[in-house]
């Protein structure tokens, strides 16, 4: 409710007044109470709030006071800031300031404002009202709302038309604040309108934002470290900028590329995935030929006559089979079998728009195959379906196996990440997902007849991205058939994309389903809220006969009951579900491409997705919907949600369209369904350009044809390709895996917990924290504990700051500065030295990638490179102590419940021990049984003097005394694993030590 205050603040100061704030005391003393009047100059309006703490109660009386200027019309309600939750003080309340503090000011960080013409934040919108003066064109933003009222953000959307091209110029931007969100629109707008040659590059001077004062931070090096950085700069022979005479010009360290890829000897042109009919001796699913078995030398005619023989035999012979049939034959889809087969004859796009549980997933495939059958022409027939999701393709190969009486990998299968079952090479049917096919396209579409594309308006990346392809191939292609299906498709958007193909309508449901609001449960309950006669103070407790049951309808044992969630809006078949109940929100991912920033947030989910879930039920037998949301907020929801090409980054699509050879970047996105902003092309070339996978012909390096085929983010791929370079391959593969997903720890509260602690050691590092509970599951197979979230969080030192984690240094002589933000307080020929140290780096990378055997046999200069590296990157080289001494963050996993003879931190029970559960200074075998300042660590513990089961830095190890398996880093350091300070002890730990 703070915000309040701070609104009418800002009102009052548009008119040059101020409030007053009256706060006196009220009530007994036993429940103590503030009373706060509110006025204003020139308004006889008095407001009042009162509470239990004076800060509440001033913000009740602004509130009050805002109110009445709400209904005195001077306030437009939509301007007012929503109620809050009060908390008591001491709460979290400052922690939240700060956290929305931080992430305004990370949305305002701009990090490539030099590639588009020099536009920012601050300067973007002014510049887009003068084009709207001159074009005499004045367009509003949109706006939307998006998550929860505690957490509430915006979306501005514009579209104008620029009549110099001929066309439309569309932008999409989130913001934590409306006026943030209208900026980010302005600035993509202003940028594309840049590129295209309207707008001129911006000349004035940039603003430099006013941040927080960060203080100059001193780095200590050791003699040795600095004396190592001098001799491998000496001898890779790079040149170190010499300080500035001036230091109000401080010049860069950053170097050029000491290596880099040969450019391509010729530019790409726009191709077309090719695209082949079936043959007879070609597998078109493992994209191969049949040159073995009786397949390799069998004609056309022979392969078509035995599977025709085949089909008649089961249909005559198997009973079973026929009873499906029947059932088959009940789907509202059969009564459109001919209308669809003679469209799909005539055309090569058809579109299917068919209600939820029509059939059409599981029978026109049916229909194509058993049709191609019939006629002799087996040998012709080859069916691809894309699914959106693992589950859908998997759970529908197996019910089609199942309607054809056979076992899944005879005439249908499916292929998805990790597992596949594929069918027979001819007159066969594969379920796979989009992103399957999409690696596929690699080998072309060799040997597929027909192409369907279920659940189109999921609208995700890959679907728009194939969704280009498949339009390109009909074009080259006219004899290939690509039929698009869908309950909720925008047929005019696709029809019009797709030369005006023919639409078929199936009209239908398997079984109706009732649906229900909020309202109707009420209304059914004839639930009444009981009047407020009890005192604010008091709390409901559980189970009172007043509590309201929103399932009105009780289902009968057997039957099962479905909250949906987006897993299971698609394809999923599952028997017997009468009751579904679905929730109106889902979260999605939202990035703003001036400042690379990815959030998450929870939006309203649109028509079109509530439609899919409610088929869930209704598919066997009749069935409920309740929907978690009121009849009026339902029709307020969007149509459609907004693709996810508009926010999501798109680098990653850039490397698959260079790896198809599909011609430009650019040029191929332009031609999506929904073209994304061109500003956000722009960076996604130039990130590809900057981890070396683009050459200075936009084509693709060693790197980057590396990088396109990881089924990984391109950042991530070549992390993973350095870290085979320092051989720990293994652990930054699983730490790279660990982060495309969400954290294995479960959230418990904002502060870091025990368990997160344990598993980062004394490192600081959520990632070194994923890679301990990976091999601790990988050594035991179970967790049995919980733990807390943190979100990708890493201590770095500054000289690692230096090395990876900036794109501008520059040296004033005795200060550093990083990305004009980080002061360092280091020699200039030592942040010289370190900077130099990242083109060897890459330089390296660039050998390693051109040829990977070269990785095997490193030149001393080289070896002695990443020697330096290693040395550089310890966080005890930038004088950084790792050890955590203070028992409350306790180095080891959380203790059980004490019993009642344990006396806890003054010593154990049996303990002979001073400080800390189970340990102590002094207890026996060495330093406190299992820790001397908590449990499992400390000060000389069991197995290590500190750190989780180690020394004084670095898990299982460290640089303080010699951990478990070794002295210092990870499982060995210094003085290498299994040895170091004492076989398995520290400093007089267990089983002795020198």
């Amino acid at each position: 409710m703070a915000d309040i205050k701070n609104f009418l603040y800002a009102w009052c100061g548009k008119k040059k007044l101020t409030p007053s704030y009256d706060i006196r005391a009220a009530g007994n003393k036993n429940r103590q109470k503030f009373l706060c009047e509110v006025r204003i100059e020139g308004y006889s309006y008095i407001a009042m709030g009162n509470s239990t703490n004076k800060k509440d109660a001033q913000s009740n009386a602004a509130r009050d006071f805002v109110n009445y200027l709400v209904r005195t019309k001077e306030i437009s309600p939509s301007e007012v800031p929503a109620l809050g939750v009060s908390v008591p003080d001491g709460g979290n309340e400052e922690g939240e300031d700060q956290d929305a503090k931080a992430t305004l000011e990370s949305e305002e960080v701009d990090l490539n404002a030099g590639l588009h013409g020099n536009w920012t934040l601050d300067n973007a919108k002014a510049r887009l009202n003068q084009f709207f003066q001159k074009e005499k064109n004045q367009t509003d933003y949109k706006y939307s709302q998006v998550g929860p009222d505690h957490n509430r953000s915006f979306i501005a959307e514009m579209t104008i038309f620029v009549r110099q091209l001929g066309r439309k110029v569309f932008a999409r931007e989130h913001g934590s604040t409306k006026k943030l969100a209208a900026q980010s629109c302005a600035l993509s707008i202003v940028r594309q309108l840049y590129h295209l040659g309207v707008v001129e590059a911006y000349t004035g001077q940039t603003k430099k934002k006013e941040g927080e004062t960060v203080d100059v931070y001193e780095v200590n090096l050791s003699d040795d470290v600095q004396h190592q950085i001098h001799s491998i700069v000496q001898e890779l022979g790079i040149q170190i900028p010499p300080p500035p005479q001036d230091p109000n010009s401080p010049v860069s360290l950053v170097q050029g590329k000491m290596a880099q890829f040969e450019p391509s000897q010729r530019q790409s042109t726009a191709g077309v995935v090719p695209w082949s009919p079936p043959q007879v001796n070609w597998n078109p699913w493992t994209s191969s030929n049949i040159d073995e078995g009786p397949l390799a030398f069998c004609t056309p005619e022979q392969i078509s006559t035995d599977l025709l023989h085949e089909l008649n035999y089961q249909l005559e012979q198997d009973k079973n089979l026929q009873t499906i049939l029947m059932e088959r034959s009940q789907l509202p889809v059969k009564n459109f079998e001919e209308q669809i087969m003679s469209a799909i004859h005539n055309n090569p796009v058809v579109i299917i728009r068919g209600a939820t549980g029509c059939g059409k997933t599981t029978q026109v495939p049916q229909y194509i195959l058993d049709e191609f059958v019939q006629a002799g022409k087996a040998s012709e027939c080859n069916i691809i379906v894309t699914q959106p999701r693992r589950i859908s393709a998997v759970s529908v190969s197996e019910r089609v196996s199942f309607e054809r009486g056979e076992e899944v990998g005879k005439s249908c299968g499916y292929s998805v990440r990790f597992e596949s079952v594929l069918p027979r090479p001819h007159a066969s049917i594969l379920f796979c997902t989009v992103g399957v096919l999409l690696r596929k396209l690699e080998a072309g579409i060799r040997g597929i007849s027909h192409v369907i594309v279920d659940e189109i308006h999921e609208r995700d990346l890959n679907s728009d991205f194939l969704l280009v392809v498949l339009r390109d191939v009909v074009q080259a292609y006219p004899d290939v058939r690509i039929i698009l299906m869908s309950a909720t498709i925008d047929t005019t958007m696709f029809r019009e994309y797709f030369f005006n193909c023919p639409i078929i309508e199936v009209h239908g449901r398997a079984h109706p389903v009732q649906e229900y609001f909020l309202e109707d449960c009420i209304q059914m309950t004839q639930f009444v809220p009981p009047p407020m006669d009890r005192k604010k103070k008091d709390k409901d407790e559980d189970g009172g006969e007043e509590d309201v049951c929103f399932f009105v309808c009780f289902i009968k044992l057997g039957a099962k009951k479905l909250i949906v969630t987006s897993c299971l809006a698609t394809n999923i078949i599952i028997f017997c579900v009468t009751l579904n109940t679905k929730s109106y929100r889902q979260k999605v991912k939202l990035f703003t491409s001036h400042n690379n920033m990815t959030n998450y947030a929870t939006v309203w989910a649109s028509k079109t997705n509530l439609e899919q879930r409610k088929g869930r039920a209704g598919r066997v037998k009749p069935g409920f919907c309740f929907y978690l949301c009121s009849r009026a907020r339902f029709e307020k929801l969007e149509t459609h949600m907004t693709p996810e090409i508009f926010r999501t980054p798109l680098h990653e699509v850039a490397l698959s369209i260079k790896l198809l050879r599909l011609g430009a970047i650019g040029n191929f996105l332009s031609k999506a369904i929904e073209p994304p902003p061109l500003d956000a092309v722009i960076e996604a070339e130039h990130t590809l350009r900057e981890l070396d996978a683009l050459d200075c012909n936009d084509e693709l390096t060693p790197l980057g044809r590396i990088l396109a085929k990881l089924p990984i983010e391109p950042r991530l791929g070549k992390m993973m390709i350095m870290g085979c370079i320092f051989n720990v391959g293994d652990a930054v593969c699983t730490i790279s895996a660990a982060t495309c997903f969400p954290e294995p720890f479960i959230n418990e509260g904002k502060r870091l917990g025990f368990v997160h602690r344990n598993f980062a050691g004394s490192r600081f590092s959520d990632h070194v924290a994923l890679l301990s509970v990976f091999q601790a599951w990988d050594e035991v197979r179970w967790i049995r504990t919980r733990a807390i979230s943190a979100k990708g969080m890493t201590l770095v030192s500054p000289l690692q700051l230096i090395l990876f984690g900036t794109k501008k240094v520059t040296s004033s002589g005795e200060v550093v500065e990083l990305d004009d933000w980080i002061k360092l307080k280091i020699p200039h020929d030592i942040a010289g030295g370190v900077a130099a140290l990242r083109a060897a780096m890459e330089a390296l990378v660039v050998e390693v990638t051109k040829d990977p055997e070269y990785i095997r046999n490193l030149d001393p200069t080289n070896e002695r490179l990443l020697n330096v590296i290693r040395l550089v990157s310890r966080p005890s080289s930038a004088g950084i102590n790792l050890m955590v001494s203070n028992p409350r963050f306790g180095d080891g996993p959380r203790p059980p419940k004490m019993p009642r003879t344990d006396f806890g931190g003054g010593g154990e029970f049996r303990g002979r021990g001073g400080g800390g559960y189970r340990g102590g200074g002094g207890s026996w075998s060495g330093g406190g049984y299992r820790g001397g300042g908590g449990y499992q660590g400390g000060g000389g513990g069991f197995r290590g003097s500190g750190g989780y089961r180690g020394g004084g830095g670095g898990y299982r190890g460290g640089s303080g005394g010699g951990g478990f398996r070794g002295s210092g880093g990870y499982r060995g350091g210094g003085e290498g694993g299994n040895g170091g300070r004492g076989f398995r002890g520290g400093w007089g730990g267990n089983r002795g030590g020198y």
